[in-house]
């Protein structure tokens, strides 16, 4: 490694919230968030939209769905429709 490209690491390492050594790791498996230059704070914020994406969905689909039969029948079936009330 050139000095530049060590002194550029050591400016590049800390706001990815890692030390150069690992940060140096990250690159050469070329994990994508290293490769395409992002921090570790907008790392994290994208990871809590995912999950928050992805909790909004799976609640979604169990109120839309009938779920616990599934496992014994292997079919799902459309529960009651939103707002419907029970008997």
């Amino acid at each position: 490694m050139k000095a530049e490209e060590v002194r550029r690491m050591d400016e590049v390492a800390p706001s990815a919230g890692l030390p150069r050594a690992a940060y140096l790791v990250g690159l050469l498996a070329q994990v994508p968030i290293l490769v395409i230059g992002g921090r570790h704070a907008e790392s994290v914020a994208a990871l809590v939209r995912a999950n928050s994406e992805r909790v909004d969905f799976t609640q979604s689909f169990f109120r839309h769905y009938h779920v616990p039969g599934f496992a014994h029948t292997g079919r799902l079936e459309a529960g009651p429709a939103v707002g419907a009330r029970s008997r």
